[in-house]
Order: C-alpha cells, then sequence, then structure tokens
C-alpha cells in the first residue's frame, strides 16, 4: 500500500510541477517563450493589394493560427518566423469564417513552439511590476523610464 501512495503521489509531482512553475511566470516571461513562436504574414490579394497580419506556431511542424481575415482571398503569401527565416509556401487547412480564425501550415520542422497547455499561467501575479531602465515585451508597466 505504502509503495502504492509512493507511485501516486512521484506522478502527481511530476504532472503538477510544470503547472505550479507556470503560475509563478510574470508577462515578461511569457512573451519571453511566446515570441519566437509569432509569425508576420504578407500576402497580395486578387487585386493586387498587399495584406499583413500576424499569426502563432501550433505544432512544430509548421501549423500556424491566425484570423481568416488575414489570409482569406490571398493570391499569393508568405510567412516570416521571428529568426527571419521565410516559407513562400502556404497552405490553408482549415477555418471558421463565423470565429474568424484559419489554421495554415507551413513546410517546416522543429518549429519554434514554446506555449504549452503545461506552460499557461491561469494568473499573473499583480504584484509584479518591472522596474528596471528597459521596457520589456509583456511588461505590465505602461510607463517610460525617468531619464
Amino acid at each position: 500500500m505504502a509503495a502504492r501512495h509512493a507511485v501516486t503521489s512521484s506522478v502527481a509531482a511530476l504532472l503538477l510541477a510544470p503547472l505550479v512553475a507556470a503560475a509563478q511566470m510574470t508577462p515578461a516571461d511569457i512573451a519571453k517563450k511566446a515570441i519566437p513562436a509569432v509569425v508576420f504574414i504578407k500576402g497580395l490579394t486578387i487585386d493586387g493589394k498587399e495584406a499583413t497580419g500576424s499569426g502563432f506556431i501550433v505544432d512544430p511542424s509548421g501549423v500556424i493560427v491566425t484570423n481568416l481575415h488575414v489570409v482569406q482571398g490571398l493570391k499569393t503569401a508568405a510567412v516570416k518566423l521571428a529568426n527571419g527565416d521565410v516559407y513562400d509556401q502556404v497552405n490553408i487547412k482549415a477555418f471558421d469564417e463565423r470565429k474568424d480564425l484559419a489554421v495554415i501550415q507551413i513546410q517546416g520542422f522543429s518549429l519554434p513552439c514554446r506555449l504549452s497547455k503545461w506552460e499557461t499561467p491561469t494568473s499573473f501575479n499583480p504584484a509584479f511590476r518591472s522596474r528596471s531602465s528597459a521596457i520589456r515585451w509583456g511588461s505590465r508597466d505602461r510607463y517610460l523610464p525617468e531619464s
């Protein structure tokens, strides 16, 4: 019985550890992890107008979620990753007009997909306030440092 309790406790600790760590992440920590997975989407519509938008990688194989209005009606499209890599072949895999969502695919592998369900915090620490001299992505501060 004691061995069974020890195994159950160990499994629970392994499953809960990422959740506890995630709950302690600041907005800046989350942004630092997420930014590599954010993409810039650029394309040309059928009538020659340029369209731009953003999305984020949800799977290392190149699956990206974006808004449908970003890719709807594009004749050509390209996706630029945060590291500068550009992918010119973009396929729309699925979409939902009512929710304005689209799932697109680029031909990549081992792409940065930083946030998993285990790393997403359930709440932010409201006491967090960065006092650094530089504004960081994800910082909750809304002021410019004093000169």
